[in-house]
């Protein structure tokens, strides 16, 4: 499908993530991170990707998006 806008899209994730229409939560939760993160949202981009890399500590596309937004949001 195609989004008019970052909202559009982040609105929708948050839709399937409150639906529960996903095949792994982790992967949506980290899909929805980094659109946040796109959309400058660093500080929503955090809370959502803290507990996942505390989760998966040995991922390093979860432990370097962390890297990415807390380096973004001066952190």
């Amino acid at each position: 499908s195609n989004y008019d806008n970052k909202h559009e899209f982040l609105v929708n994730l948050e839709s399937n993530l409150a639906n529960k229409r996903y095949a792994n939560q982790d992967a949506a939760l980290y899909g929805y991170a980094i659109a946040l993160f796109t959309n400058n949202d660093y500080a929503k981009a955090a809370e959502i990707m803290r507990p996942l890399s505390l989760k998966h500590p040995s991922n390093l596309i979860i432990q370097l998006g962390l890297i990415d937004i807390e380096i973004a949001s001066g952190q």
